[in-house]
Parts: C-alpha cells; sequence; structure tokens
C-alpha cells in the first residue's frame, strides 16, 4: 500500500494544468491510517478542478469513506468527480456521509458515480440525489446502482431529484438488476420529459421486475422527450414480448431529432411483429447516424432481420450499424441469408458495419453469402464480422476467402471465426486473403479453438507482416495445436523490420502445446521489440 500512497503523493506535486487527480486504489484494502493519509493529500490540494478516484472492490465500508469524504468536501472548486465506489460494502449510513459531501460541491457539472454491488436501499437513494439540487450548474450525470437493494420507491425518489436540475443535458442511469417494476421507470421518464436541455438519455435497465400484466406502462412517455440526440435503452432479461416493444416503437415515433439510437433486447421473446414496427419507426429518424441494435437470444428468424435491414436502407446520414443477431439458430436458412446479405450491399453509406451472427448454424455457405454482398458497400472502411461458433470449416471456406479478399477498401478489420473446424488448409485460404487487402491498416483475427498447427499459424503470421502499411496485428491462436513458437516467429521477423508504420503485435498462444524458443535464436526478435509494442501470451 505504501508505493501506492508514494504514487498519488508524486501525482498531486505534480498535478497537470488541468487541476487533475486520477488514481485507482482498486482491490486495495485500505487500512482507516491510510485513508486519513489520502484524505489529508486531497485537503492540501484543495484548488484541483477534478478528482477521479477508483476505489472498486476495496471494502471500504461507512466508516473509511466518512474519513475520504471529509477530503473531497474541502475541493469546493471541484466542477468534475469521479468516484468509483462498486463493492465497498456501503449502508445507509455511507450515503448520508456522500450526501452531505456533495451537497457542498455546488460548482460541480459533471458527476459521475458507481454504487454497484453495495446494499444501497432506497431512502440512500432519497439521500444521495436530494444533494444534486445544490448542483445548479449540473450537465452530465453518468450513476450506476445496479445490483442493490432498490425498489420502484426508490427510483421515484430519485426522478423527484432529478426534475429540478434544469442544466441536465447527459444523464446514464443503469439501475438493472434490482426490483424495480415499469411504474418506477414510468415515473422517471415523465420527470425527465421536463428537461428541455436533454439531449442524451441512456437507461440501463436490464433484469429489473417487470410484469407481464402492466410492462406495457412506462413507454407512453418516450415520445415525450423530443430534444433527445442519443438514446440508448437496454432492457435485457426483462420478459417482454412483441405486443410491448410494437407499443414502444409507436411511442417512439416522435423522436425526429435522433442521431444515435441504442437498443438491447437481449433474451427477450420480441418476436417477428416487433421487428416489423421497429422498422417502420426508425425509417423515420431521417437525421440518424449511428444505430446499434442487440437482438442476441430474441427468438427472430433471418427473414425479420432483412425486413428491418431494408428500413434501414432509408437513412440517407447513417453511416455506422452495429446489429447483434447472435444464438437465434435460425439464422442459416440459405435463402434467407442470401437474402439478408443482399440488403446489407444496398447500404451504400455505410462506413463502419459490425454484424453478430454467432452461435446460428450457418455454415462456410452462409458466411460466404455474407460476405459476397459487404463487397458492395462503396464506402466501408470499418468492418467487424462475428462467425465464431458456426461450424465453418476448411472444407469449401476458399470461396468465403475469395470475397473476403475482394473487400479492398477495408481499412480496420476485426474477423472472428473462433469455436469452428478451421484447420492448415483453412488457415493458408484466410492468409491468402488478408494478403490480398493491401489498405488494411488494423487487423484483429480470432481464430480461437480450430484445428491450426504450427505451420498454418506461421503462414497466417507472415502474411500479415507483409502487408506494408499495417499497423497493428491482433491475432488469438488460443486452444489450436500449435507446438513451435519459433516456428511460428523467425520467418515473419524479416518482415517486421520493413513495416515503418507498425505500432504493436499481440499474439495470444495459450493452451497450446508450445516448444519455447532458444532465446540465442530470437536476438533479432527482441531488438525488434524495442522499437514495436510486442504482447506474445502463453
Amino acid at each position: 500500500m505504501y508505493s501506492d500512497l508514494q504514487s498519488i503523493q508524486e501525482q498531486i506535486k505534480n498535478v497537470n494544468i488541468n487541476k487533475t487527480l486520477q488514481k485507482s486504489f482498486k482491490l486495495i484494502f485500505l487500512s482507516p491510517s491510510e485513508s486519513r493519509q489520502i484524505r489529508n493529500l486531497i485537503e492540501e490540494n484543495n484548488y484541483i478542478l477534478k478528482l477521479d478516484l477508483d476505489f472498486a472492490g476495496c471494502q471500504l465500508g461507512d466508516q473509511k469513506l466518512q474519513i475520504l469524504c471529509q477530503g473531497i468536501e474541502q475541493c469546493v472548486s471541484l466542477k468534475i468527480l469521479k468516484l468509483n465506489l462498486k463493492s465497498c460494502s456501503l449502508s445507509q449510513i455511507g450515503a448520508e456521509y456522500l450526501q452531505n459531501t456533495l451537497c457542498l460541491l455546488e460548482k460541480l457539472t459533471i458527476i459521475e458515480l458507481n454504487l454497484e454491488e453495495n446494499e444501497i436501499e432506497d431512502k440512500s437513494i432519497q439521500c444521495i440525489f436530494s444533494s444534486f439540487t445544490e448542483m445548479t450548474n449540473l450537465q452530465k450525470i453518468n450513476i450506476s446502482v445496479k445490483q442493490n437493494k432498490i425498489s420502484s420507491e426508490g427510483l421515484k425518489s430519485m426522478a423527484l431529484q432529478l426534475d429540478k436540475c434544469k442544466q441536465l443535458q447527459n444523464i446514464i442511469l443503469n439501475y438493472g438488476y434490482n426490483k424495480i417494476d415499469e411504474t418506477g421507470t414510468q415515473y422517471l421518464i415523465s420527470r425527465l420529459s421536463s428537461l428541455s436541455k436533454l439531449r442524451n438519455l441512456q437507461l440501463i435497465m436490464r433484469k429489473t421486475k417487470f410484469s407481464k400484466d402492466m410492462n406495457n406502462i412506462f413507454i407512453s412517455d418516450v415520445g415525450t422527450l423530443l430534444n433527445l440526440e442519443q438514446l440508448t435503452i437496454d432492457f435485457g432479461l426483462n420478459n417482454l414480448e412483441s405486443l410491448d416493444i410494437s407499443r414502444l416503437c409507436q411511442n417512439m415515433k416522435n423522436l425526429s431529432n435522433l442521431q444515435y439510437l441504442d437498443l438491447s433486447f437481449y433474451s427477450n421473446n420480441i418476436g417477428e411483429q416487433a421487428l416489423l414496427d421497429l422498422k417502420i419507426i426508425i425509417a423515420n429518424y431521417k437525421k440518424i447516424k449511428e444505430i446499434k441494435l442487440n437482438l442476441r437470444q430474441t427468438q427472430i428468424t433471418i427473414q425479420s432481420v432483412t425486413q428491418l435491414i431494408f428500413g434501414i436502407q432509408q437513412l440517407n446520414e447513417l453511416n455506422k450499424l452495429s446489429i447483434d443477431i447472435s444464438e437465434n439458430y435460425n439464422m442459416g436458412q440459405i435463402g434467407g441469408i442470401k437474402d439478408f446479405g443482399n440488403q446489407l450491399s444496398k447500404l451504400q453509406n455505410m462506413e463502419n458495419l459490425n454484424i453478430d451472427l454467432s452461435w446460428n448454424n450457418l455454415g462456410v455457405l452462409g458466411a460466404q453469402y455474407i460476405v459476397e454482398d459487404i463487397k458492395y458497400c462503396q464506402k466501408l472502411n470499418h468492418l467487424t464480422l462475428n462467425l465464431s461458433n458456426n461450424g465453418i470449416a476448411s472444407i469449401g471456406i476458399w470461396n468465403f476467402c475469395n470475397q473476403l479478399s475482394s473487400l479492398n477498401k477495408i481499412v480496420n478489420l476485426k474477423l472472428l471465426l473462433s469455436n469452428n473446424l478451421i484447420d492448415q488448409k483453412g488457415a493458408k485460404d484466410i492468409t491468402k486473403a488478408l494478403g490480398n487487402m493491401k489498405n488494411l491498416l488494423f487487423i484483429c483475427l480470432e481464430l480461437k479453438s480450430n484445428q491450426i498447427k504450427s505451420i498454418g499459424a506461421r503462414d497466417l503470421f507472415y502474411e500479415l507482416t507483409n502487408l506494408s502499411h499495417i499497423k497493428s496485428i491482433n491475432m488469438n491462436l488460443e486452444d489450436n495445436q500449435i507446438t513451435n513458437e519459433e516456428q511460428i516467429i523467425n520467418e515473419p521477423l524479416k518482415n517486421l523490420k520493413k513495416l515503418q508504420r507498425l505500432l504493436d503485435i499481440s499474439i495470444n498462444l495459450k493452451n497450446n502445446k508450445i516448444k519455447r524458443p532458444n532465446q540465442a535464436n530470437l536476438k533479432s526478435f527482441h531488438k525488434i521489440k524495442r522499437m514495436v509494442k510486442i504482447n506474445i501470451i502463453y
């Protein structure tokens, strides 16, 4: 612990021009004496404008939090406060100490509090949030009370206090894994609708206590947030069904100023009709630039997702799309996946595309259809494609790789092919495809849990280091059949010397039967390591 206190002393002595102090004590047990030392150091420098302290997992308890608060409350000029108090064994008493401190920090414009996994109840929440009304300049809050003992009454008291913070522009609230039903969320949104300056709203309500009879009540007020430009709602694990999502869509149709939309329906049985309704509403968001949709484990078909993409095509300003349709298991119908790929090809303004199709029994033919249509997205330069756990074997993978090599405008590629059946031949075909992508600057290749041997791994690494403009290589070959690390490294070393723009290389070789190389044969490797960040994991 002493070294950490020394570190914070040195940092405070050299507080930078922005008057910022940032320090993590994560998972370090602090004694009362050490807590007092930290308090004293903060008090001595009470002129700072930004304070960022991470005590996650420290088991502070109420007593040591009180000591730290005594220092923080002296920083009356603070404009930005970030406190990570996750898993710190805090109760109502600790909440009162926090309230008393926050009430004295009237100049705060940004406050971020992580209170996850404590013993916080409704009264504690009311206590903490009552201090916010003293902060007349507060513009952004990021509060997580995930996995506590909060009910809808606690959320309502939170909403009542936020309603008084009229300068708020950015609200991020995570109250998942609590005992909050839809009436609490309904009240929260109705209160937030009075905040005319609110532009960004993120509500993470994963696994709360929505009832089947009432889970459509709260959504009626979403459409009143007319000035929103960014909206994120995570409904994951909430027992929602198709009718509930359809009603939500209807009430979102007036959000015409949206530029960013992030919706997660993870593990809800939303059905096809909900996606059709979502398609109609999304097509009205003419200003939108980025969409993220989490449809993992939602019992949907590839046909309904294809219809959704058809609606998204109407958005001329959209340039970034992320869609997770993993673990639906019925996506592998060849005709359906081909139509899906065809619709993707019409996203002509798309620059950044992220598609997760893992755990869907696509096979190599389904994967091929996706890639052969993506190449028609003329402006695409960032691509993330997750095809893990799809039974993709080396037989027939050449056609997939041939289509992949035609994506010659891609600058940043993340290709996830873990837990498939790719062997030496497949690795060689992938190698040739990547070698033809001459504009690649950043490559992340996930091939964990396949059947690749040392020669296949060597060929992959060699071809990647043959891309003259490459800046970053990240390759995961964990749990394959690799036995000779020296064979992988020595050949590509010749190319590394020529790569003037290379910044970092990371290779994961865990869970292979590696024969460690003779260090005398790797002198050039270590010489290069001094110039390039190289990380090899065994």
